[in-house]
């Protein structure tokens, strides 16, 4: 019966009680940006790609700018209380904004540069929505669009390049127009401001006139109307025979005297006609003659004329690439925090003792293997027998080759009172648990050790395949009697033997062989015959072979791969099977990265 020694029987007990501890440091935030820097950068990549093709195909535009001061008369001169206002009048400064802005000026711009004919304006080629139609209705004769048209889609895109904004709380506006040419945005900036003005002076002569045509139609009627009235009277004295001289008289009957007070009123009131269209002649003939002396005008003007730009407004190249950069940069660090949080893989020794309370016997780093070299455990130990570790930057091997020696040591240690028979094992396949056992027990051959290495793998048998010839018995002949020791280990090495096994006799599932009395029994056979006996064992969490195999087995060490296992499988790994937590004598973390090996491994 195998003996745990107490103080690791008490360690396992103890670490499997406690919780697990997650905290975060900004070391470990540094990390996480070293560890998932591709992510970063190809976040990086996916944003700024996009970013540079817009600035490849997007036309540099040009923005002008001119100044203009608005008419400041509009303004009321009078505040609420009667007293002079001299603030600014925003309703004022928006309507001339709005004015400069409206489809009046717009239009007379356009006909006075003939924009209507400009590509910019009004493209040649024809639309999206055009060529799709013309795919499936076929190609029909394009006809020309008639100036109205093109005034109008003019108009359209005239408005999307033109910007004005109020300086500040003045009476200045700003007008700024966008497009692909300078010269044309500088232009077209001042034919704004010119447009604006010719349109307050046209808007005053308008008023002007029509004012004087009001005026001259009035004095038409009241013309008229003494007329009319002059007329009444001079027929209303040839009818009565009434005079003024006869009504002055004092003998006069009764009907003379009606006849002398309707004569009265008539001349009161073609002498009041007469007198209010002699003043109104009087009043238009002064303003005929000061409107022949004055012109309309208006104190709106051009304070700095545009100027043709010096370099482009849009697209701002350096500003979207700077943001395309942020932006991904930002995506890019979202998705590491979350990917790494989220996975929690096995990163340093540190980590596992804070999160896990587990042993980290070393760390190994990735070693790459030859291109030409066939599959299997890759040989460390005898590719690398001399450490070169007084270079300035040690081999991946010679640094593999101390790892393992450390993990010997440590072995050394807590095998001496129970005895010698260690599995190797792993949360999931691929962490190279089979390089490790190999590599430990070519270590151990080479101090001079009997050694024999047990591939229990019967699933994969990666061993077996690389170190026996096809047909070779093994360890399930054995336990089943059928064959002794001798025919079925193979001597790989000077004091190195193996003993595998290609497939499961009578179709017994793996199992049932590893559980069995007999396997037991045969374990204890061979441990009073060699110093060590490595068994590489299947993964934890892939099956049950290394649960039905514990009993046999007196010391456990369960291989991770750095950056690849998750955390979250190596306790529930250990969850699995209360013997390797009780037996465990510590973890290894495999296929460490060479930039990361030196930090803290």
């Amino acid at each position: 019966m195998l003996h745990v020694p107490t103080d690791l029987a008490r360690h396992a007990i103890e670490i499997r009680g406690q919780p697990l501890q997650t905290r975060w440091s900004l070391s470990d935030l540094i990390d996480v940006i070293r560890w998932r820097r591709k992510l970063i950068v190809w976040a990086v990549a996916a944003v700024v790609a996009p970013a540079l093709v817009y600035v490849a195909v997007t036309p540099p535009a040009f923005t002008a700018s001119a100044v203009l001061m608005t008419d400041t008369k509009r303004s009321p001169a009078y505040g609420s209380a009667g007293t002079p206002d001299s603030s600014v009048d925003m309703v004022v400064v928006e309507s001339q904004n709005e004015t400069l802005k409206s489809d009046r000026i717009a239009l007379a711009v356009i006909d006075k540069l003939q924009l209507w004919a400009d590509p910019e304006f009004v493209p040649d080629r024809p639309s999206l929505w055009t060529s799709i139609q013309r795919l499936f209705m076929g190609a029909a004769a394009r006809r020309p669009k008639p100036t109205d048209v093109k005034r109008q889609i003019a108009v359209g895109n005239f408005k999307k390049g033109l910007q004005v904004e109020r300086a500040g709380r003045s009476y200045v506006s700003v007008i700024s127009f966008t497009s692909t040419d300078p010269a044309k945005s500088a232009g077209i900036a001042n034919a704004i401001g010119e447009a604006y003005i010719v349109d307050q002076l046209s808007a005053r002569l308008q008023i002007a006139q029509r004012s004087s045509d009001w005026v001259e139609s009035r004095v038409s009627e009241l013309n008229q109307r003494a007329r009319e009235t002059a007329k009444a009277l001079a027929d209303f004295k040839a009818a009565s025979g009434v005079s003024s001289a006869s009504v002055a008289g004092t003998n006069a009957n009764m009907a003379q005297s009606m006849s002398a007070l309707r004569l009265r009123e008539l001349e009161s009131a073609a002498q009041s006609a007469r007198t209010t269209y002699e003043t109104f002649l009087n009043r238009y003939t002064q303003s005929i003659q000061i409107q022949q002396q004055a012109f309309p005008v208006t104190e709106a003007r051009v304070l700095a004329e545009a100027m043709p730009p010096l370099s482009k407004s849009t697209p701002k190249t350096a500003l979207i690439l700077v943001l395309a950069v942020v932006a991904g940069g930002t995506l890019g660090l979202i998705g590491a925090f979350a990917r790494e949080y989220g996975e929690r893989l096995v990163r340093s020794p540190r980590q596992l003792e804070r999160e896990l309370r587990v042993r980290v016997l070393g760390t190994l780093p990735k070693i790459k293997r030859p291109i030409f070299s066939r599959g299997g455990p890759l040989p460390v130990m005898e590719a690398h027998k001399s450490p070169a570790l007084s270079s300035s930057k040690p081999r991946p091997l010679a640094l593999a080759g101390e790892s393992l020696r450390g993990i010997k040591v440590a072995l050394e240690r807590n095998a001496s009172e129970q005895g010698r028979v260690i599995g190797i094992t792993s949360p999931r396949a691929g962490t190279g648990k089979t390089t490790v056992a190999y590599n430990l027990a070519l270590l151990s051959a080479q101090a001079g050790s009997r050694t024999l290495l047990i591939d229990a793998d019967l699933r994969r048998s990666v061993l077996t395949r690389s170190l026996t010839q096809k047909g070779q018995l093994g360890f399930g002949a054995l336990i089943a009697g059928h064959a002794d020791i001798s025919e079925c280990i193979v001597e790989h090495r000077p004091f190195l033997h193996f003993l595998g096994e290609t497939a499961a006799p009578g179709g017994a599932h793996p199992s049932e062989i590893l559980g069995s009395a007999a396997m037991a029994a045969t374990v204890d056979r061979l441990r009073k015959a060699y110093d060590y006996i490595f068994i590489d064992l299947p993964p934890l969490l892939d099956c049950v072979d290394v649960r039905a195999s514990a009993p046999s087995i007196a010391l456990f060490i369960v291989v991770t791969e750095w950056g690849r296992t998750p955390v979250e499988d190596l306790d529930r790994a250990l969850a699995s099977c209360d013997a390797v937590v009780e037996r465990l004598l510590g973890v290894v973390v495999n296929k460490v990265a060479a930039a990361e090996f030196g930090r803290r491994h």
